[in-house]
């Protein structure tokens, strides 16, 4: 399996957040920092945590920079410094270059030097609580260009039990549904799943609530009882008058 290489330059909290996400995912990951301090707090993350100062075109490619898959520049505060290692990078033919800028008109300068991808992590942010706000069952947002957006929703009441082709999302909310995420409630043992499947399609017993656990009396679930391994005798049941197997003892009088 190929694991991406990437680099971060800037290790700030923003850039060690997604440097530390990246490598969470199995990513090959280069943090670069000017701050010796910030280095040492993220290197035991990261696969290369290097002290270098990015506006430096040969300390760039000393770390064989144009070998990277992407490269993140999300220096902070310095733009200066944004701009000069923008400029370096991309005289090096990096395949990728994505730069964090803080207004429009920090991004209309790096657009101008000739970067295609900028983040203003502030109006990503801003996107994010907006949409959650006025729409609380939306779990996660991605706003994209042109006015498109992906969101993550809690599936409303109305929708439950229906079919897609029913629900009509194209026609009747200009939406396309993209996938379903499922949840499903976990098992502790094979018993546990008979015994919740016996409750779903059985008859309860009176009398055998009396002498134990829940005892399915129907003649349905005599699957159940053979699959759950369990010693069954077959008979009637004084409680509920119903033929079947039960577990535990017999029923009186039988």
């Amino acid at each position: 399996m190929k694991h991406n290489k990437f680099a971060v330059i800037g290790v700030g909290r923003y850039g060690s957040t997604i440097a530390k996400r990246l490598a969470e995912k199995g990513s090959q990951v280069f943090a670069f920092d000017d701050n010796e301090d910030k280095i040492e707090s993220i290197k035991d993350d990261v696969a290369f945590a290097v002290t270098l100062d990015a506006t430096d075109k040969k300390a760039l490619i000393s770390q064989s920079v144009s070998d990277m898959d992407a490269i993140v520049v999300a220096i902070g505060e310095n733009f200066e410094a944004t701009i000069l290692t923008c400029v370096h990078l991309l005289d090096l033919n990096v395949k990728r270059i994505i730069a964090r800028a803080s207004g429009l008109q920090q991004k209309l300068i790096l657009e101008k030097v000739g970067v295609h991808e900028i983040i203003i992590p502030e109006d990503e942010v801003a996107y994010v609580v907006r949409e959650k706000l006025i729409n609380p069952s939306i779990l996660s947002f991605l706003q994209l260009p042109d006015d498109y957006e992906i969101a993550e929703i809690i599936a409303p009441k109305g929708v439950i039990g229906r079919t897609i082709d029913n629900i009509e999302f194209r026609n009747h909310y200009e939406l396309t549904l993209v996938t379903i995420k499922r949840e499903f409630e976990e098992e502790k043992n094979e018993r546990d799943k008979l015994q919740r499947r016996a409750e779903r399609s059985a008859t309860w017993c009176p009398y055998a609530l009396k002498v134990g656990p829940k005892v399915p009396c129907s003649t349905r679930t005599t699957a159940f009882v053979r699959m759950a391994g369990r010693t069954s005798t077959p008979l009637r049941c004084h409680g509920c008058d119903v033929e079947g197997e039960h577990f535990g003892r017999p029923a009186r009088g039988v």
